[in-house]
């Protein structure tokens, strides 16, 4: 929980920047990132986060992201919304790398399509 109370810390010891607020925190992190294929010629997937307050959108990058922050965020200055936009992006490599993860589920010893060995018996 190190990150967190980084990314939330404020004052002077953050070099003069605000901490993201609790609750752009927690809509980050709740938010839906899904991925469509492209239209052009391509060919190349591209990520949709979904975030409530923020919208939803194609993401397109952390400066994208910190656009679509600053303004539902007016307050927040520029570092911050940046900041924000790079915790957007850490949330949408997440979802890409679970995306390709597969969870293979156990087979059973009856199930038919294992492969056992002539010589193994049970």
């Amino acid at each position: 929980m190190q990150w967190l109370n980084r990314l939330l810390r404020t004052g002077t010891e953050n070099k003069g920047s605000q901490g993201l607020p609790r609750e752009l925190v927690l809509i980050i992190e709740n938010a839906d990132v899904f991925f469509r294929s492209s239209r052009n010629e391509m060919g190349d997937p591209y990520a949709v986060v979904s975030a409530a307050y923020l919208g939803k959108w194609k993401f397109d990058g952390i400066d994208d992201a910190a656009d679509r922050v600053s303004k539902a965020y007016p307050d927040l200055n520029r570092q911050t919304c940046i900041r924000a936009g790079k915790l957007i992006g850490v949330i949408v490599g997440r979802a890409n790398r679970a995306g390709k993860q597969r969870k293979s589920k156990p087979r059973s010893l009856f199930d038919p399509t294992n492969n056992l060995d002539e010589n193994w018996r049970i």
